[in-house]
């Protein structure tokens, strides 16, 4: 998947300052994540440092080499995705990465609070010895990492870290307890002790002096603005103006865009907005299915250039699951592969796919304004209905923690009762903090939608770039 990847290893690790381990380390990576033949890769190594540090992309996006220097080459850049307030930045710059690295130099370490877009970045400051890591607000290119003695790697699939054959692989029984219950995990875990998630709007440095890192947030949900002065007409037509201002950006510049149809809101609002032509919609199913007959009248409402792709049965299922195992290494259940087999094709039709992905969430479903959420009676009662919801409702097929008891053999039966639900807990604590009308809808946006949903956004990237009308 696209993104950025990094090692940096002690330098009594080196055999011999010529041939680093950190270059071959960041050689088996480029291997391991080049699911296809137009994936493309840079990489920067500095042997005298054991360092390695690149990017990895499908093509379309960020198409200038990489890494991007400043003038006295003592900081490189690397990065995946795109910022879309060039215009509100005083900064002289032909590219993203230009942009950033200037920003950088500018503000320092806080220069990503500056940035609107979908992005990660990494960053080489040679003089300050460190590596710096950082992201869009919402996380939207996932990276992991993990520090371990002198080593410290990342990548955007875990199984990039493992190229260091030396790395650690110890499960991590909470994940695997939240895995049972909830299909998927919560926070910045991981299957793995001692890999993690980078959080949302975040700032990760490590000091290559003295080995350690360091984990900041430059923004959290907290930040958005609370307006009770506004009416409800007045929040109505200022989401419109919103909406319709983040897909007109993002579909009005040079690559083409392209609408996945289905029987959801979402895409179809998207769709009506969208006023470029030609513009590609796509829909897949059974021809009698209820999401091709809605989308060819949608399609025919709107003149977009429609494509309808036929899955008679289940035949695609066994098709894709090497692909997708590959690609979402275990974190995402099957519930949401569907599409998957028509990209070969979407990726002829089209270059960025504009999602409807939590379109719903964002603007308020209503499992996110039900009175046991808004009103619960105190924090356990709300904990007690998301956990519900979270292992009942939310995936498929739910287990009850009997069921989940009789999946262990013995030894593990007794350790993981009732872990699913104390990490539950302990993961919700600093959401409990906001307002009681958006705590449990910022909890499912970063627990339910980043930890799952948007597994299917790392599988679509493999083939098109894909952006965020609803998160712009």
């Amino acid at each position: 998947m696209s993104g950025v990847f990094g090692v940096v290893l002690s330098k009594s690790q080196n055999q011999n300052f010529e041939t680093s381990r950190a270059r071959c380390v960041a050689e088996k990576m480029v291997t391991a994540m080049a699911h296809r033949p137009w994936f493309t890769t840079d990489r920067l190594v500095d042997d005298l440092a054991n360092l390695a540090l690149g990017r990895i992309g499908i093509g379309i996006f960020n198409k200038e080499p990489q890494p991007v220097w400043n003038t006295d080459r003592t900081v490189a850049l690397v990065m995946a995705g795109e910022f879309y307030n060039h215009n509100q930045l005083d900064v002289d710059a032909p590219g993203d990465e230009q942009l950033a690295l200037a920003l950088y130099e500018r503000l320092g370490d806080n220069f990503a609070s500056r940035l609107n877009g979908a992005f990660i970045i990494a960053i080489w400051d040679k003089n300050r010895h460190r590596l710096l890591v950082t992201n869009d607000r919402f996380g939207l290119y996932p990276l992991f990492y993990g520090c371990k003695g002198s080593t410290f790697i990342f990548a955007p699939e875990m199984k990039g870290i493992f190229c260091d054959e030396t790395f650690p692989r110890e499960l991590d029984l909470t994940a695997l307890a939240q895995y049972m219950r909830f299909q998927h995990l919560l926070g910045d875990r991981t299957f793995f002790e001692d890999i993690k998630l980078l959080p949302n709007g975040s700032i990760l440095t490590y000091d290559l002096l003295n080995s350690s890192y360091q984990l900041k947030s430059y923004w959290s949900f907290a930040d958005i603005p609370y307006r009770p002065d506004i009416t409800f007409t007045e929040a109505v037509e200022e989401t419109a103006r919103l909406f319709r201002q983040a897909v007109q950006r993002l579909s009005g510049d040079c690559f083409q865009p392209g609408v996945f149809l289905s029987g959801g809101l979402d895409s179809r609002a998207i769709l009506g907005l969208v006023e470029r032509r030609p513009v590609i919609s796509l829909t897949y199913g059974h021809h009698k299915s209820r999401d091709v007959y809605y989308a060819q009248q949608i399609a025919r409402s709107v003149g977009s250039d429609h494509h309808w792709f036929d899955l008679p049965d289940g035949e695609w299922v066994k098709a894709q699951a090497d692909f997708h195992l590959a690609l979402t290494e275990g974190f995402h259940s099957w519930i949401h592969a569907h599409g998957m087999s028509i990209l070969p094709q979407a990726r002829q039709l089209m270059e960025v796919n504009l999602t409807g992905w939590d379109g719903g969430t964002i603007m308020g479903h209503n499992d996110s304004i039900e009175p046991l959420q808004l009103q619960a009676v105190d924090d356990a009662a709300l904990i007690t209905r998301l956990f519900y919801l979270f292992n009942q409702k939310y995936t498929w097929p739910s287990i009850t923690e009997a069921e989940e008891h009789l999946l262990y053999c013995p030894p593990l039966q007794q350790q993981l009762r009732g872990v699913a639900f104390d990490s539950f807990q302990a993961e919700i604590g600093p959401f409990l903090n906001n307002r009681p009308d958006v705590r449990g809808e910022y909890f499912y946006i970063r627990n339910h939608c980043s930890r799952l949903t948007q597994n299917f956004i790392t599988f679509t990237r493999s083939h098109v770039e894909v952006r965020f009308p609803f998160f712009d």
